[in-house]
């Protein structure tokens, strides 16, 4: 009430209908309440409201730790950073800035990547990047069922299933880890950049749910949650649902291979 005004569900007087609420409906995102609100903050109060207990905070170190992390971020910029790479977007705004990753060597607290994708590219010509993972903080450790690097593979039609060569240059690759996910579109031979996406995800018993913090192409996707089907067929992701038009989908991830 102190953030928004209001009260995470609609106002009623039956206690006992309040209670069932709370018990089985999610609240609406804070930030899409009022809409002066950060999505890291409106985040923050998500994962408190949370009725799962395994994505809830678990701790009240956890908790500060956000805190602190937003309030140094002076509510502006939010920088994620999946090493070997980094992805940066206006956080309070979900403006997508740039995005840049690749395989990496280290060297004591040097981590060098020669990148396979730079969305800044036409701009900084960059093409490799070294980081002091001194100042580096590790996320939270959170493993799901999904967790993982992944080639786009193909799509299921009513015809049945049509592959893709993922060999070839031309390549969309999603990676989750710790609770977090990232898409990209790029190619090895010419550089060129398609479109990354972005933000925290959940994979429990078949279900999929995607929220989206950033998107390349059209920032007003920020703030929407995706539901899908998943399901693990040994190093495939069979992925159904809806795009976030609205389109219907079946897609085919499979495992990147070590290089």
């Amino acid at each position: 009430i102190m953030i928004t005004g209001k009260h995470p569900f609609p106002e009623i007087e039956d206690t006992q209908l309040i209670l069932t609420q709370i018990r089985n409906l999610k609240p609406r995102p804070v930030f899409k309440i009022n809409k002066d609100v950060p999505l890291r903050l409106s985040m923050i109060c998500e994962k408190m409201l949370e009725k799962d207990p395994l994505f809830r905070y678990h701790s009240f170190k956890e908790v500060m730790d956000d805190f602190d992390e937003f309030y140094n971020s002076g509510q502006a910029f939010a920088t994620k950073s999946f090493k070997p790479g980094e992805t940066i977007f206006q956080e309070n705004l979900s403006v997508f800035i740039l995005t840049r990753g690749g395989f990496y060597q280290k060297d004591g607290a040097i981590i060098k990547s020669d990148f396979e994708f730079n969305s800044n590219h036409e701009k900084d010509q960059l093409k490799s990047y070294s980081w002091d993972s001194n100042s580096w903080k590790a996320n939270e450790n959170l493993t799901q069922a999904l967790d993982g690097k992944w080639l786009m593979a193909g799509r299921v039609k009513p015809e049945g299933e049509q592959r893709r060569d993922i060999t070839r240059s031309r390549k969309t690759m999603k990676f989750l880890i710790d609770g977090y996910f990232q898409w990209t579109a790029f190619n090895t031979e010419t550089f060129q950049f398609f479109g990354s996406g972005g933000g925290h995800y959940k994979a429990i018993e078949g279900t999929y749910v995607e929220e989206i913090g950033y998107f390349s192409r059209d920032n007003s996707r920020a703030g929407a949650s995706l539901s899908f089907e998943y399901d693990r067929k040994g190093k495939d992701w069979y992925h159904k649902g809806s795009s976030s038009k609205g389109k219907p989908l079946h897609e085919i991830w499979t495992i990147r291979p070590k290089n």
